[in-house]
């Protein structure tokens, strides 16, 4: 096989992705489309595969990838029960300056691996951390989602809580420190593989300013991501991760945050709700080994980096008291948290929007917060004592609001610019905390300097109030009324919209290009039934109006609909009816009509196509009776067609 450029003056190729490659069906066919896809050049990109014994055909799909592929490496080994061995073997097999290492199925977009190479190499990074995407959950490690980061700090910039490894590797720092992944079954191999390497590494960047990697949770039993605490070996290693984080740390501040990290992490087996559910003797099963974690692991004097809740409820473990750890899982349980927007208004080419976040919790819990100055507490004296009754909030516990938009299709999410003269936090009162958020959507000018993609993008709220984060799109009661904004040379349009669940989107299309297809699937000579090719994607108006006249008849179409039946308005014969679709603030357009299958001619109407592709309904004149002279006219025309020449 040809073999990879060189990196500036190393001798090997820039980068090898490494991929442990085990029964990932056709799911593999979408990685290996990315790769191929990559605008870093194909000399400057190893690609590493290491089969894991897969029996479905995997092993020689790579084959013939290869093939067609230089600077491929694919092999094979007897499997091993987990990514690991196939991971350390890609590792020693690849060249690269840099290695990532990628999950089979899972995918890179186009500009990932040359962005990312670059930043490596400018920074001097031992690791770079790509902007994640995530399908079929929210977008984890948000907090990091803000900024690029130029040798990032460990503890200030949160670095500490991505222990996954789709990331850019130097492997000569992989190599000087011996970090390589457990083999064998391991869960939290992750976690095993980070530990040691976070507190040794000298230099970590972020690329935020465009989307990476894409990371696939799947529900069909493919991933190993999944209710992993549960397997043989979670706990064990989940302690031995603490611990080789430690040794590489050393006693100090990194060493400190990685415990409070910890101590947040390992109750997420325990979520409240799901926790809630079991039976008594299920509960006291599912906390011991996390009891067992705060009582040997996690000392006191970390305590004041915890976030409120999560403190409280790993003071309770400690002292063995379960009464108080599940009542303070009831009230994480109940937090409510309602968002208002106060205001949404297009100017200036941008939509402004001021929105308020409250969080509450029932009376009967009986918490509140206390207030001596500037500083806040939670009263939790009526019903505890195993831990701190009056538990003291910082800035972060008292809250905050951020909005969001994501990519409907894509799964892109976007931080948006904020006001900085709002204050984050209102007062807090009783059983009640406040966060407020102001800044605007530019669909021409992001955080990044970006523009948002053509499609939909849900406005998202990400709220955080005590230590617990809440993430849902943006209730609105309506949309706002101006038009919205176009992009500077006009291609492109902007438009805010209430969606079928009452949220607020932004469309982002081209307006030349927004005729919605459809076809004519059932038609009774009242009503039409269309199908349309693509679901709307807001609420919009079907309308169905005689040409040349104000005559029509409109039908409401719902957000996510594809299909609509529309009752054509009173014609006579010789009308034709258009059908027209209607968006608030957007001009109207023509129906496309696609004819998939004829409808049944209903005299006297007719469900036709016309010249410029349009859908219409044409109301036929009657026929002409017939007459005799009329019947030897005819005789005569088609006598005439079958003697003409060449027939």
């Amino acid at each position: 096989m040809e073999q990879a450029a060189t990196a500036p003056g190393s001798g090997r190729p820039p980068v090898s992705v490494v991929v442990a490659v085990y029964n990932p069906g056709d799911h593999l066919q979408r990685l290996l489309t990315s790769l191929v896809r990559q605008t870093m050049a194909v000399a400057d990109l190893e690609l590493v595969f290491v089969d894991d014994g897969s029996t479905d055909g995997s092993l020689e799909r790579l084959h013939s990838f290869a093939d067609d592929r230089p600077g491929t490496i694919v092999t094979t080994i007897p499997n091993s029960g987990w990514p690991g061995r196939p991971r350390n073997i890609g590792l020693d097999l690849a060249r690269g300056e840099y290695v990532f290492f990628a999950d089979h199925d899972d995918e890179f977009f186009p500009e990932a691996l040359e962005r990312m190479y670059a930043v490596g190499r400018r920074d001097a990074a031992d690791v770079v951390c790509p902007k994640l995407v995530t399908e079929g959950m929210h977008t984890p490690f948000w907090e990091l989602a803000g900024r690029n980061l130029t040798d990032g700090d460990l503890v200030d910039d949160q670095l500490l809580i991505w222990r996954m490894t789709h990331k850019l590797f130097r492997r000569d720092f992989l190599l000087e420190h011996a970090i390589r992944f457990p083999e064998g079954p391991a869960p939290l191999e992750d976690h095993l593989f980070m530990a040691p390497l976070l507190p040794r590494a000298q230099s970590i960047s972020l690329v935020a300013d465009y989307p990476c990697y894409r990371w696939v949770l799947r529900n069909d039993g493919t991933n190993n991501s999944q209710d992993l605490f549960r397997a043989p070996g979670y706990w064990e290693n989940f302690r031995t991760s603490l611990h080789l984080f430690d040794e590489g740390a050393g006693p100090g501040r990194v060493a400190d945050a990685g415990l409070a990290w910890a101590a947040g992490r390992m109750l997420h087996p325990v979520r409240p709700k799901g926790y809630l559910a079991l039976d008594p003797a299920a509960r006291v099963e599912a906390v011991a080994p996390i009891a067992a974690l705060a009582q040997d692991e996690i000392p006191a004097r970390v305590d004041h980096l915890v976030p409120v809740l999560k403190r409280l409820r790993v003071q309770a473990l400690r002292s063995d008291d379960l009464t108080t750890f599940d009542r303070l899982q009831e009230m994480v349980a109940a937090l409510d948290v309602q968002v208002h927007l106060d205001h949404a208004v297009w100017s200036a080419g941008a939509l402004h929007l001021s929105a308020t976040a409250t969080l509450s919790w029932p009376d009967d819990l009986e918490v509140t917060i206390t207030r001596s100055g500037a500083r806040a507490a939670l009263d939790l004296s009526r019903w505890t004592t195993s831990v701190a009754p009056h538990a003291e909030l910082t800035a972060s516990d008292l809250g905050r609001l951020e909005l969001t938009v994501r990519h409907r299709t894509s799964g892109v999410e976007w931080p948006l610019p904020r006001d900085e003269d709002r204050p984050d936090v209102e007062a807090p009162q009783g059983a009640r905390l406040a966060a407020g958020w102001s800044g605007v959507i530019d669909p021409w000018n992001g955080l990044f300097g970006q523009c948002l993609d053509d499609g939909v993008w849900d406005v998202l709220v990400r709220a955080q109030f005590l230590g617990e984060s809440r993430v849902h799109r943006l209730v609105v009661a309506e949309v706002p009324r101006e038009t919205g904004t176009r992009s500077a040379d006009g291609r492109r349009a902007a438009r805010a919209a209430v969606t079928q669940r009452g949220t607020l989107a932004v469309r982002v299309f081209a307006p030349a290009s927004e005729r919605p297809v459809a076809s004519a699937t059932r038609w009774d000579g009242e009503s039409l039934q269309l199908s349309f090719a693509e679901p709307f994607a807001v609420e919009a108006q079907l309308v169905a109006q005689v040409r040349g006249s104000d005559e029509a008849v409109t039908t409401p179409v719902r957000g996510g609909a594809a299909t609509c039946t529309v009752t054509l308005p009173t014609t006579e014969p010789g009308d034709i009816v258009d059908f027209w679709v209607e968006v608030p603030g957007e001009e109207r357009v023509r129906v496309v009509h696609e004819v998939r299958s004829g409808v049944p001619y209903q005299h006297p109407y007719a469900v036709y196509r016309t010249q410029h592709g349009s859908l219409s309904v044409r109301h036929d004149a009657p026929a002409a009776p017939a007459t005799a002279a009329g019947g030897l006219r005819r005789q005569a025309r088609s006598l005439a067609r079958r003697l003409r020449p060449g027939r």
